[in-house]
């Protein structure tokens, strides 16, 4: 997706998840566990892709300024 446009580039391919073999209809699950996620990315273009991701999150959970929902930047040391 560009971050600018929210549009998946022309000549992407872009599957709906309910397309996916096996797959079911997104659900609201209700846990007492938080939930966690790990992003890594080994390059620019997978921090940028990574960005979008979370910004989205953040949104659809509405926890924009959250402590739990703070992005924490780190770096490969150099080889």
């Amino acid at each position: 997706m560009s971050s600018t446009t929210g549009q998946a580039p022309a000549g992407a391919a872009v599957i709906p998840l309910a397309s996916m073999a096996g797959s079911v209809p997104a659900q609201r699950v209700l846990s007492e566990r938080p939930l966690r996620i790990a992003l890594v990315a080994g390059e620019a273009s997978g921090d940028l892709l990574g960005a979008g991701l979370v910004r989205e999150l953040k949104a659809r959970f509405r926890m924009p300024n959250s402590p739990a929902s703070v992005a924490m930047p780190c770096a490969a040391p150099a080889a």
